[in-house]
């Protein structure tokens, strides 16, 4: 669960605590900050199969990406559960096959790799681990008044990316993803130092949960369907692409309609640092008797407020009343707000 540390600054916590505070989340395109995104892996996929390969496993329609573009992915497993979530793009890298990065939490890197490697035995493709090779950075500020990163422009449209030799600069809703190889350029460190304040990596989690993106830790590997994180609502789920890996649960479930829980952000009072992926949502029937109504998948909280904003799959159409009380199982004083 990001947190903040004593080496924080005051500046970082108030950002953060200002962000917890507004429902609707806030215009990150305001801000001047950077997040080293060291909790972040990459994994990557190369070989003469490699798209053809992916196209069988991932939700997302790997034949369909532009060289110039990003998507949101899941690779599940035969019951159509997600092993994991990310981001994928093209390798910036010159390379004389194709070559295809898969940006997911650190935790999670490792499963995807063993997950996937058993379906690559019949196909001419590597999967490495690179996440040592890469610098991840989070950006967020305005770049119709900011200067972008050396040798970089600004991609002009969402999920969309440009390219150096080195650096891949990609727009994600209201903020931009950079990839650096490391080590990184004398130019690209002084013009971060410049223009930027150092921003706890809490804050881009937050920004992920405000738009509604999980990106599973490895504690939420093959806990949910896609289209209970909202997958078929965002762009991750393609429904004309053909078979993959789930593909026929997923499918049942999105032409039947029979989703019976969603992806909701939701508020937590008083946060705490116990408060863990796969926590139990339960809802207060009356003084004695409750119910479980969902499951937490991520978090973040700021120390100086105990509030706490997450992710969480619940189920749909609840009767709540002003006096319904949700709260977590295992940790029964935190509160849980639903928040549109």
């Amino acid at each position: 669960m990001p947190d903040i540390d004593s080496t924080t600054t005051l500046d970082s916590q108030k950002t953060l605590q200002h962000a917890l505070s507004q429902p609707e989340g806030i215009d990150y395109r305001q801000l001047t900050h950077v997040t080293t995104l060291t909790h972040f892996g990459v994994l990557e996929v190369t070989g003469p199969d490699a798209k053809t390969f992916l196209q069988g496993q991932l939700t997302c329609n790997i034949l369909a990406l532009p060289q110039t573009q990003t998507t949101l992915g899941a690779h599940c497993n035969i019951k159509g559960r997600a092993v994991a979530t990310f981001w994928i793009c093209h390798n910036p890298q010159p390379t004389e096959a194709d070559s295809l990065l898969l940006i997911l939490p650190r935790s999670n890197v490792p499963i995807l790799h063993k997950t996937l490697g058993k379906y690559s035995v019949f196909s001419k493709v590597s999967l490495t681990d690179v996440s040592d090779q890469w610098t991840l950075t989070g950006i967020m500020t305005n770049p119709n008044t900011q200067t972008p990163p050396p040798d970089l422009t600004w991609p002009t449209q969402e999920q969309t990316c440009t390219f150096s030799n080195s650096n891949m600069l990609i727009s994600l809703d209201t903020r931009f993803l950079l990839l650096s190889l490391n080590p990184l350029s004398p130019e690209l460190s002084q013009h971060m130092d410049k223009y930027y304040r150092l921003e706890n990596p809490a804050l881009w989690t937050l920004a992920d949960m405000d738009a509604s993106i999980p990106i599973l830790e490895a504690a939420c590997s093959e806990a949910f369907i896609p289209i209970e994180l909202n997958f078929d609502l965002n762009g991750g789920i393609s429904f004309d692409k053909g078979c993959y890996t789930g593909q026929e649960i997923i499918a049942r479930l999105h032409y039947r309609g029979q989703t019976k829980q969603r992806l909701q952000r939701v508020n937590l009072k008083p946060a705490s640092n116990s408060i863990s992926p796969m926590s139990t949502i339960m809802m207060s029937l009356d003084n004695q008797n409750s119910k479980p109504i969902g499951t937490l998948v991520q978090s973040v909280q700021v120390n100086t407020t105990n509030t706490g904003r997450g992710l969480a799959v619940v189920r749909q159409n609840l009767n709540l009343t002003t006096s319904t009380k949700l709260y977590l199982a295992d940790n029964p004083s935190t509160e849980v707000l639903l928040l549109n």
